[in-house]
């Protein structure tokens, strides 16, 4: 099989290494943007990807014109490579691409709040592969037929926590000594996000400086963009602002607490056993609501240092790790059948094209 996949995101890098398990025999062009975040990541994954186009930014015409010149420069490269089937996971530029040229594709999603994304990428596609926890009726609305949804037992970052670390001198950096707390930049330039002011993670920083055992805690905060956050540190609280890119997993498995106002590592946190507090500017996600169910994340709109030292205890700590450790356990792994789809539309059309 002759596959495309587009990584656009840092989830989507942690989609392609796990997947990588799964397409040894494939002949795979992979392709990404100028967008640091995401180069960061790959390149700590030791992924080699061809950089086309980048980021547009946090502007309606930005984001307009990057889709425009990145589309024309995909297709010449896609043009030369005639995969059989591509995954672009959510990529925008991909999905129009493949669609544009008749390459099938599957779409990989958990996010119907980001319908920017969803509008021009899920009517387009084959099948649509999303968490059990999402209706399809959040994604019919988009245009695409219920038949062609495929729900799975998983949330997406179980899929790829079970492979472990990959920095594991990241982790080993923090001094033993020091209670690690990590927080996670909201993703503010996102369209749904748009008209978001101050970060609520200024808030959790502030509470944090509040409490007793502030000159034991260690905050490392991961900046989305570039290297310097929208916010300032409090006095008196011991904070490292970190570049994007890092793994998380190696800093997850050290922490005791993770404040997260995005999506995707908050969910991280929470699967391996990490009290999480989800402070996501937006409204709730399907996700969340089922992570708040399960009780393995807090989602609140202020957070007190009342709250942070409950949640530092080792009592707290145990019951979130046995809860995690028994709905991990509990999941499936959805990328044997997204591959086992990809190779069917693949051999779809090569069998078509053989009869022409």
């Amino acid at each position: 099989m002759r596959l495309w996949v587009d990584v656009v995101t840092p989830k989507a890098a942690r989609v392609l290494w796990a997947l990588l398990d799964y397409v040894r025999e494939a002949e795979l062009l992979v392709t990404t943007r100028q967008y640091r975040e995401v180069e960061s990541l790959l390149h700590t994954l030791e992924i080699e990807a061809e950089v086309v186009g980048k980021h547009g930014g946090g502007s309606l015409e930005g984001k307009l014109l990057a889709y425009a010149d990145r589309v024309k420069a995909l297709a010449k490269i896609v043009l030369r490579f005639e995969p059989e089937a591509s995954f672009p996971i959510q990529s925008v530029e991909a999905s129009r691409v493949s669609f544009g040229l008749g390459i099938p594709f599957v779409l990989m999603n958990d996010s119907p709040h980001a319908e920017a994304v969803a509008r021009l990428t899920v009517p387009l596609a084959r099948y649509l592969y999303t968490p059990f926890c999402i209706p399809k009726r959040a994604w019919t609305r988009f245009g695409i037929a219920a038949e062609r949804i495929v729900q799975y037992r998983c949330i997406d970052p179980a899929i790829w926590i079970r492979k472990g670390p990959v920095d594991r001198a990241l982790a080993t950096a923090i001094p033993e000594d020091l209670i690690l707390v990590v927080m996670r930049e909201e993703e503010y330039q996102a369209h749904y996000l748009a008209g978001v002011g101050r970060s609520p993670l200024e808030e959790v920083l502030y509470a944090l400086s509040k409490l007793d055992l502030r000159d034991q805690l260690f905050v490392f905060y991961i900046c989305r963009y570039k290297a310097r956050p929208r916010i300032r540190k409090p006095r008196g609280l011991r904070v490292v602002f970190s570049r994007p890119g890092v793994d998380s997993i190696a800093l997850l498995q050290r922490a005791s607490l993770f404040v997260g106002a995005g999506g995707t590592m908050t969910w991280e946190a929470a699967l391996m056993g990490v009290p999480s507090i989800d402070v996501f500017p937006g409204a709730r996600t399907y996700v969340g609501r089922y992570m708040n169910r399960r009780k393995l994340v807090l989602s609140v709109r202020r957070v007190t240092p009342s709250l942070l030292k409950r949640l530092l205890s080792e009592e707290t700590r145990m019951i979130w790790k046995r809860r995690a450790s028994t709905i991990l356990r509990s999941f499936e792994n959805p990328l044997p059948q997204i591959v086992k789809r990809l190779e069917e539309l693949a051999e779809e059309g090569r069998v078509l094209r053989s009869s022409v």
